[in-house]
């Protein structure tokens, strides 16, 4: 073999395997081909073609979403509705409080959970569990809302490093969710995407958002939608997910780590030009060869739009390692302590959700983000807990994201070093499901997923109090028919405030939403109106 060809391959083959690297990543990078630059008038993708009681596309661009999935099926009852009719939650419901006095406990089981087991006080000192964010004591609560079928709901102990803060506190807004699909494997696709398994439109909120971005700036380069995780590969998948969208939508999925790998992936020491000729040759000619007779499009393939994608902006790839400057990819060591003192080993420890919601920070505010997906799998233990940790897992884990998502929103006052602006970013908390208001056997919960709720924060709601969209019943805890809302309707609500009309094509069709929010509605139009009204509360 002659030094040239030798050199040649060595080349070919260091390409290779940097686009083999980073291309799951660049995959989302490319952009959609476009005759010339968008304008507003209703005719291009996903633009809002007709008023939705104020919002157009000219006088809505569309908030920035940060989503936090709590993947696994988080419980709500420990943290996020604690019902109650007088000045304080009855901790009674759902089988919290003295033993053998809750309603649902099934035949023969008598266990319940006894809160005063959670010790807060006892890491006061350490980190994360910090004064003021700390609760005092077990039962610290506060008045949320009233719920749509009566009866008050507060907000339990965990979820105090967000009700002390009136500026988050005051535009947040819980919408009850219901549907009836086997956990996981059909339960998270559909809480991820808004439509169920097989759908050949399934595809993650971020795919259409990338997609409308690339459209009304052609300039785009780096993508405006991220997937963050640890060890959340499948539910990252899921967000990431494309469905009809063009291969070019596809948001960047980063799984981090202990070391700098991904950064490090990006740089291209020693790839020089006369290589990326030689690689965008070969592309075209791989290109034709997937095109009929070699004309029109390729056939639609996600392994070549993923090397299509990878292979066009690897030229690009230092830009988006700038974005990723200074480790902010590399999990923070310290996030190993957990707030309250759960007495004894986690099942598992993931860190993480501290330096997934600090990156997503900074690539909203200062980098080129409108949309970033960070899937919690839990700090002590996992949210998907049936056994005798069950109590303490669920509050560390809820504790834990509540406490680091309000130290990167920014208040003057309430935090001035926070980084993240609730006037132009929405947040996001979902869930796959929620957890059996009974204990079973093991003093732990099992999968509910007829009464959960989704969380809102900040972006259109107006700081005014804390609000509900619907009930669920106090005799079974299935949510109320009139309120059985779905993961379309949630979705389909994110995409309209993120300034992309639900039924763009690839998008949604008016069959997609539930029951409840198509009640007495026959358009498109009324749809959208409710999903801003009903869902978004705005």
């Amino acid at each position: 073999m002659n030094s040239n060809r030798r050199k040649f391959l060595q080349t070919s083959g260091a390409l290779a395997a940097q686009s083999i690297l980073v291309g799951a990543g660049l995959a989302s990078l490319t952009k959609p081909r476009i005759a010339a630059a968008a304008e507003c008038g209703g005719t291009d993708w996903g633009a809002l073609h007709t008023t939705v009681d104020g919002w157009s596309c000219e006088s809505h661009e569309g908030y920035k979403i940060l989503e936090i999935h709590l993947t696994g099926g988080a419980s709500q009852w420990e943290a996020f509705w604690l019902p109650g009719n007088g000045a304080t939650p009855n901790y009674s419901d759902y089988d919290m409080g003295a033993p053998d006095s809750a309603p649902f406990a099934p035949a023969g089981v008598t266990t319940t959970l006894d809160l005063s087991t959670l010790t807060w006080n006892s890491r006061s000192g350490e980190f994360p569990c910090e004064a003021p964010d700390s609760p005092v004591s077990s039962t610290d609560a506060t008045l949320f809302a009233a719920q749509s079928g009566g009866g008050n709901i507060y907000w339990g102990a965990p979820t105090k490093p967000i009700f002390r803060r009136p500026d988050i506190f005051n535009r947040a807004r819980m919408v009850t969710q219901f549907h009836d699909l086997a956990p996981h494997e059909a339960a998270r696709p559909f809480c991820m995407t808004g439509l169920r398994l097989g759908n050949p439109r399934l595809a993650g909120t971020g795919a259409a958002i990338q997609r409308r971005a690339m459209i009304n700036n052609p300039a785009q380069n780096l993508p405006v939608s991220y997937v963050l995780h640890r060890s959340g590969s499948l539910a990252a998948n899921y967000a990431a997910a494309t469905g009809a969208h063009p291969g070019s939508s596809r948001p960047l999925v980063i799984q981090l780590s202990s070391n700098d790998s991904f950064h490090d992936s990006l740089s291209r020491t020693g790839i020089s030009a006369e290589s990326d000729d030689l690689l965008s040759a070969l592309r075209y000619e791989y290109r034709d060869r997937m095109r009929y007779r070699g004309s029109g499009d390729p056939v639609r393939s996600s392994g070549f739009n993923s090397y299509w994608n990878a292979a066009q902006l690897l030229g690009d790839a230092p830009a988006l390692q700038s974005l990723f400057a200074g480790g902010i990819l590399q999990i923070d060591n310290n996030e190993v302590v957990a707030c309250p003192d759960i007495g004894g080993t986690f099942e598992s420890n993931t860190p993480a959700i501290k330096t997934m919601l600090e990156t997503a920070a900074s690539l909203l505010e200062d980098g080129p983000a409108r949309y970033v997906c960070c899937v919690d799998s839990g700090l002590g233990g996992s949210y998907d807990t049936h056994g005798n940790n069950h109590l303490l897992e669920v509050n560390t884990n809820i504790y834990n994201v509540m406490h680091h998502l309000a130290n990167v929103i920014h208040h003057p006052v309430n935090n001035p070093s926070g980084t993240l602006n609730l006037d132009n970013t929405m947040i996001a908390i979902t869930t796959e499901f929620g957890r059996t208001p009974w204990i079973n056997g093991n003093a732990g919960r099992d999968h509910w997923v007829r009464g959960h709720c989704c969380y809102l924060f900040g972006g259109p709601i107006p700081e005014s109090s804390p609000t509900i969209r619907g009930s669920i019943d106090a005799t079974t805890a299935i949510t109320d028919a009139a309120h059985q809302y779905s993961f379309a309707d949630f979705r389909g609500a994110l995409l309209l405030a993120a300034g992309v009309d639900p039924f763009a094509p690839d998008n949604f069709r008016f069959s997609d939403f539930s029951p409840a929010l198509q009640d007495g509605v026959a358009t498109e139009q009324d749809l959208r109106l409710r999903m801003k009204d009903w869902i978004l509360g705005v």
